[in-house]
């Protein structure tokens, strides 16, 4: 069953396209503590995806990430290759139809940072030919509870656009 406001959305007109990651994570992981390596579950959730990895010997790692300093993002491209087909199918054969906006939560939010820069650079080329033409139908993005992108590799020169980030740590009620 959909979210209430993912309903609200549908009723409004607005078509609601939901993609799944293509990684799946791992149930266990290999971590250290105390110097040892211990094997630890990561939650009860079956099927968990993820839309990159950050480490490539324990997909289940995200410390690196965590101290939100540089690092490649494993397996980024083939979910950018996800939403690039989707975006081929729902809007050049429909149209020419853009996407009203991109939602992202937690790492789908870091994930959308990265479309939203993807989406500004084909803007600027407006090359029809272009490999970015489809991200250009992205017009704006929603990133719910997630960090900046972090990602160095290979898209480190397609990505070259700033975004604004409001981290509102104030406990005010307003």
């Amino acid at each position: 069953m959909l979210p209430t406001s993912c309903r609200k959305l549908n009723h409004a007109g607005y078509e609601c396209v939901y993609l799944e990651a293509p990684h799946l994570l791992p149930m266990t992981s290999t971590v250290e503590i105390d110097g040892k390596e211990v094997q630890r579950t990561n939650g009860e959730r079956k099927n968990a995806k993820a839309w990159f990895l950050y480490s490539k010997t324990d997909s289940a790692d995200a410390t690196m990430a965590l101290k939100e300093m540089p690092m490649e993002y494993i397996g980024l491209d083939a979910s950018i290759q996800r939403v690039k087909e989707c975006l081929l199918v729902r809007c050049c054969n429909n149209n020419h139809v853009n996407f009203c906006a991109i939602l992202g939560f937690s790492q789908g939010a870091t994930f959308c940072h990265i479309l939203s820069k993807l989406a500004s650079s084909a803007k600027q080329n407006n090359d029809p030919d272009s490999e970015l033409c489809p991200f250009a139908k992205i017009l704006c993005a929603v990133l719910l509870s997630g960090f900046p992108s972090t990602h160095h590799g290979s898209l480190v020169n397609v990505i070259t656009k700033t975004t604004a980030h409001n981290n509102n740590n104030n406990n005010d009620n307003d």
